[in-house]
């Protein structure tokens, strides 16, 4: 592999040792411990989705909605279907009378205490370290002090496809086991490997790999010198949070409310497949949990590839970050809005046609939150985390607000008033693609790097050509008690390098 070089120099981290192994390797075996901690986030953030389905009583639901003059209308479909896997399932009555407006709070409900975490826990987990830290703040601080560039991609996007693998199981496992062993089978299995990946965790997952008792000295060095001028390697480093700048950022502001458009659409998706599926294709509770798991299936290869082209487009210079960033996230928003609105006309009697439209609609969103994932660490590397806090404390709002006004308008659970859901979700994810469109983008902000006048964006790709990183008079950063020797243009440098 060729190096990299800046006026002749070797740039830190543009070569990776042959005496560093990647399989074994303490930063492979923390991107293993974040895969399963996703995995058992996501397990438990969606299988109410699909609980919800058994622990309603829907015979008596009917019965009420009769008396209260809302009864579901009968379009006169032929709605049996050949879908189903094994005998009818009996699902529907379960122990709870809930209305669809009291299911949209329930299914909002994890939201609630998930929304008022992800700020304070992107300052905590700068300040103190990832592994005490809340999830998506926390991973994007750890991973910024141990994913060295040339593999910063890999090791973060295997780790984040703990997401969408953990949706899968959830969906596709929690439906037998509310069958088999009713729906509190789903919630013990669910939170008892929690706890136990907890364990793990705590024992397993160091903040820095100067902290790892068992990293060898050979990778800890390595991990160290391709972070030179990005990270110091010490915990609780004290860094000033140009806190002025973040909230007038235009571009910060974008991704905000790309973020908060892009998850009304995957939470409208998320939590309520399972209810759509039953109310209105009339598939039972194993073919709904089946082809609920085969929608995030394909989203998880949709994600995947995104990143593989987005490399691809950037590092053969054919798009700047800012074109793919943009491009990725318009093709995630509007594809998606179109298919939705076409599902909202399928009725019953087609139900392969519904699922491939619905199926579609969800893999394409996989496009949008790649681009999410990745472009806190485009504008502000040096913030990713606190970013994410930030923009993931608004975009967690639509995680109960999209369910509760599914759960308003679905009243009758009729595929009309599906249709109105589809047609809120359409005009959302639009607005996201058209904002984001004008004013987001994929470059380094001038407040994120040290040194540099406020007021300029850095083009990481220009930065790539050697003639624009000449190395300048190096600044003093005072971070607490250390005192480190920061290149500005030697910073963006190796953040080219990363090609995140």
């Amino acid at each position: 592999m060729s190096e990299l070089t800046n006026n002749n120099k070797k740039v830190p981290g543009c070569e990776i040792p042959k005496d560093v192994p990647w399989l074994g390797s303490s930063r492979v075996g923390l991107a293993i411990i974040v895969f399963f901690g996703f995995f058992n986030l996501y397990a438990m953030r969606v299988n109410i989705s699909v609980a919800i389905v058994c622990m309603v009583d829907q015979t008596a639901l009917r019965a009420l909605s009769f008396d209260n003059g809302t009864e579901s209308v009968d379009e006169g479909f032929n709605c049996s279907s050949d879908l189903s896997f094994g005998p009818k399932a009996v699902y529907g009555e379960g122990a709870f009378v809930w209305s669809k407006q009291m299911q949209g709070f329930v299914l909002s409900s994890f939201f609630w205490g998930y929304v008022v975490t992800q700020f304070p826990g992107g300052v905590i987990a700068t300040k103190c370290g990832g592994k005490m830290g809340v999830a998506f703040p926390a991973v994007n601080t750890m991973w910024a002090a141990w994913s060295p560039p040339l593999e910063r991609s890999k090791l973060t996007s295997s780790s984040y496809a703990g997401m969408q693998i953990g949706t899968v199981a959830a969906l596709g496992v929690s439906g037998v086991l509310c069958q088999y062993l009713g729906w509190p089978s789903i919630f013990y299995i669910s939170g008892g490997a929690c706890l136990i990946w907890c364990l793990c965790w705590l024992i397993y997952a160091h903040d820095t790999p100067e902290e790892h008792p068992r990293i060898s000295a050979a990778e800890k060095k390595y991990i160290q010198d391709s972070l030179t001028g990005q990270m110091a390697h010490q915990k609780h480093m004290k860094l000033q949070v140009p806190w002025c700048e973040i909230a007038k950022s235009p571009r910060v502001w974008a991704l905000i409310i790309a973020h908060f458009t892009m998850t009304w659409t995957y939470y409208t998706f998320l939590t309520n497949i399972p209810s759509y599926i039953n109310d209105v294709l009339k598939l039972d509770i194993k073919a709904n949990g089946l082809f609920s798991a085969i929608m995030y299936l394909m989203m998880w290869i949709f994600i995947t590839l995104t990143g593989i082209v987005s490399d691809v487009l950037r590092r053969n210079k054919i798009f700047s970050t800012t074109a793919v960033r943009k491009i990725m996230f318009s093709v995630g928003m509007v594809l998606p809005s179109a298919l939705v609105v076409a599902l909202g006309f399928i009725d019953c009697t087609r139900p392969i046609l519904a699922l491939s439209l619905l199926t579609a609609g969800v893999a394409t969103i996989g496009c949008a939150v790649s681009v999410i994932l990745c472009n806190h660490v485009d504008i502000a590397p040096r913030y990713a985390g606190i970013l994410f806090g930030i923009t993931n404390t608004f975009a967690t709002c639509s995680g109960f607000l999209a369910p509760a006004v599914v759960g308003a308008v679905t009243k009758k659970q009729t595929r009309e008033e599906w249709q109105i859901v589809f047609y809120i979700c359409a005009a959302v994810s639009s607005f996201g693609a058209l904002l984001y469109l004008i004013i987001g983008s994929g470059d380094i902000q001038s407040w994120a790097i040290v040194g540099e006048p406020v007021g300029e964006d850095i083009d990481l790709d220009d930065a790539k050509d050697t003639e624009k990183t000449s190395v300048v008079t190096p600044v003093e950063i005072d971070v607490g008690e250390i005192d480190l020797q920061q290149s500005p243009a030697a910073d963006r440098y190796q953040e080219a390098s990363t090609d995140l």
